[in-house]
């Protein structure tokens, strides 16, 4: 995570909230439900753009333990950001997810 006083703090939690609603979306679409499935495999996670190796599935309760992490550092970082606008993510939307 960048230093608090640093600017891109608020692009990386804006980043945190995208690819936490990315992968909810892509397991909601490509999984089945978590309570009747959590065990079973469902996407590959990538949290780096710097491999290029292919991953394996990873479980449905995987998915979402990444996706709440990411949401909870996204609130982290975003603890003193005040959006200018609508299109800006910020805590609220984060714990709103």
């Amino acid at each position: 995570m960048p230093a608090e006083d640093s600017p891109n703090r608020a692009y990386y939690g804006q980043a945190k909230i995208l690819r936490a609603y990315a992968y909810y979306n892509l397991v909601n679409l490509y999984a089945r439900p978590y309570d009747v499935a959590k065990d079973q495999p469902a996407l590959p996670i990538y949290t780096s753009q710097l491999t290029a190796e292919t991953k394996g599935l990873s479980s449905v309760d995987q998915v979402y333990s990444l996706i709440i992490n990411d949401l909870k550092e996204a609130i982290t970082a975003l603890d003193q950001f005040e959006r200018s606008n609508k299109t800006e993510l910020n805590v609220d939307i984060a714990k709103g997810f």
